[in-house]
Formats: C-alpha cells, sequence, structure tokens
C-alpha cells in the first residue's frame, strides 16, 4: 500500500487551520466587550487646563512635570480588565490588567511623565479598556 503524502498534507493542514479558528472563537467569546478612548496633551511654555469632555486631555504642560489622571471603571458583574496605551510619549497606565469584582469600582490612573527639555507640541495617542469574562 503506497503512502499518500498529498492526504497527510492536506490532513495535518486541516487540522492546524482548525485549531487556529478554535483559539479564534475562544478569544472572542471571552471578550464582553472595549471602550477605545482618545488621549492627548501639548507640551508648551504654560500650564492650562482643558475640561472639554470628548477624549482624555491633560491640557497644557512644561518639561519636567508629572501629571495624572483617574478613570473609574466599575461593573455589576465580575470581570477582568485589560489595559493598552498606544501611540502616545512619556505616558503610562499604573495598572494594566486586573479584576473589577461586581458593584465594586477601580480607579484607573494615567501618568503622564514629562521628561526636562521635552520638545513643544501635540501628542495624542489611544487608550484601550478591554472587559474579559473572568
Amino acid at each position: 500500500m503506497k503512502f499518500n503524502y498529498k492526504i497527510t498534507l492536506l490532513g495535518i493542514l486541516v487540522s492546524v487551520l482548525l485549531i487556529f479558528l478554535l483559539f479564534f472563537i475562544y478569544i472572542n467569546v471571552k471578550i464582553i466587550g472595549y471602550k477605545t478612548y482618545d488621549v492627548d496633551y501639548i507640551v508648551g511654555d504654560h500650564i492650562g487646563i482643558n475640561l472639554d469632555e470628548d477624549a482624555i486631555h491633560f491640557g497644557t504642560a512644561r518639561g519636567d512635570m508629572v501629571l495624572r489622571r483617574d478613570i473609574v471603571i466599575s461593573s455589576d458583574v465580575d470581570i477582568s480588565v485589560k489595559v493598552k496605551l498606544t501611540g502616545i510619549d512619556y505616558m503610562y497606565v499604573e495598572d494594566t490588567d486586573f479584576m473589577v469584582l461586581a458593584g465594586e469600582k477601580k480607579n484607573l490612573e494615567l501618568v503622564l511623565k514629562l521628561p526636562p527639555g521635552v520638545e513643544k507640541g501635540t501628542y495624542s495617542g489611544n487608550l484601550k479598556v478591554i472587559y474579559l469574562k473572568p
């Protein structure tokens, strides 16, 4: 009896594709939802406050400053939360992976730490908060 390499290769390929498909379905079913926030700040010669609610604005700052902003996350059910901050320099999130229990409120702190001599201009990026089943 002759061994057919084409059938074996096809079987392996189908198995690998099936594994990737199941992994993709598992990941997507685990995600409850997400919210993306625009984040920005301006480096200038003065200090200014921006109270607009269309994004998370840090306002205008000078070099060698540390600014903080909080976002409150709450839920009616237990959730796992993952946070990703992209596309913005000198900013970080204190906690990027945590649990929020039903009825609990969690403060998510964004920190902007400007070095001395930072170039003046407008900096912007995105903060993505992903809600997952625990």
